[in-house]
């Protein structure tokens, strides 16, 4: 068909959420889990897949547009 690249989102979705309610129903039954065990804080996790670089693009274009946040 001409294409070079397909973005297959939907792929890792089922996966994801099949994962998470593993995760969820094991603690609903024990002691939550501390941040140190799961990974680190809230903002480890979002920098581990580029937070600091979206920011950085949304400083830049906000900046353009004229935006004073």
């Amino acid at each position: 068909m001409g294409f070079r690249m397909a973005i297959y989102p939907g792929a890792c979705l089922g996966p994801v959420i099949a994962a998470l309610d593993a995760a969820l129903a094991k603690l609903k039954g024990g002691p939550a889990v501390p941040a140190a065990a799961s990974g680190g804080t809230p903002m480890d996790a979002f920098r581990r897949f580029g937070a600091d670089e979206w920011d950085a693009l949304r400083r830049r274009f906000d900046a353009v547009a004229g935006d004073p946040s």
